[in-house]
């Protein structure tokens, strides 16, 4: 399934504490399920359906549907050292169903959560 387009949040943050390994995960050494639980509770919170989230060897992805549209949020770390936190994690959205528009919703939501985020700092927001 192609996407309609992709972009990637960089942030940098000591907000999720966790560390590697990550024995729920496909891959031990890859986080992001903290980020994704905090992401997935404020976009459901700001009326957005959700699906679970799910484990990929990538991250913590889940399924967003809004207005006839649907798309892939994927949220990442990678652990260097077992036992010490992250601070670099990865954001990235991708609408996999529906007509885009511009600008849009989804993309702008999840901009205003992490900037809303304590101790969250946007080091790139980017189309790829």
């Amino acid at each position: 399934m192609a996407a309609r387009f992709h972009r990637l949040f960089e942030i940098e943050t000591d907000k999720f504490p966790g560390v590697a390994p990550r024995p729920d995960a496909i891959n031990e050494m890859i986080g992001g399920d903290e980020l994704a639980a905090w992401l997935h509770d404020r976009l459901i919170a700001q009326g957005y359906a959700c699906r679970d989230i799910y484990t990929e060897d990538h991250g913590w992805d889940f399924e967003v549907t809004r207005d006839r549209r649907r798309y892939r949020v994927v949220c990442s770390c990678d652990f260097e050292k077992e036992g010490v936190p992250a601070r670099w994690h990865f954001v990235q959205v991708a609408q996999i169903k529906g007509e885009p528009v511009e600008p849009d919703p989804l993309l702008a939501e999840v901009r205003v959560i992490l900037v809303a985020g304590d101790d969250i700092q946007i080091v790139a927001d980017e189309a790829k």
